[in-house]
């Protein structure tokens, strides 16, 4: 009986090991791709790009930063899980986490605050 309750309990934590690798990859991609459109945005405004196509890469970098924000939250949350399970702190990981989370918000509010100063009247 001790057996199978050892094994069951080694068989949900790779299923929360798996789940974490899995978003923090998620996170890493949105992440980096909201960094991505933010340099191609300060890149178009320098070479004068399209209004059309600025509030495009504004619209896009908003949502990009929302998913980064939603999927890093939840990536944290199932970090704080598995830290508490395995009784291991891992701090680059909380650090990015919260810093991936911070910018998110600070450029969705960004890009929401560009967006609505400058976008398009009607």
């Amino acid at each position: 009986m001790l057996a199978w309750r050892r094994a069951d309990r080694q068989a949900g934590e790779h299923v929360t090991f798996r789940v974490l690798r899995i978003l923090e990859g998620l996170s890493i991609f949105f992440t980096f791709f909201m960094l991505l459109v933010l340099a191609l945005y300060l890149i178009g405004s320098i070479q004068q790009f399209l209004d059309s196509s600025q509030f495009m890469l504004l619209e896009l970098l908003e949502i990009t930063a929302i998913l980064c924000v939603f999927v890093t939250a939840y990536y944290l949350l199932v970090l704080i899980v598995w830290m508490v399970r395995r009784r291991f702190f891992v701090l680059p990981r909380v650090v990015y986490s919260i810093a991936a989370i911070l910018l998110g918000f600070v450029l969705a509010y960004g890009s929401s605050f560009l967006s609505g100063m400058f976008g398009p009247v009607g």
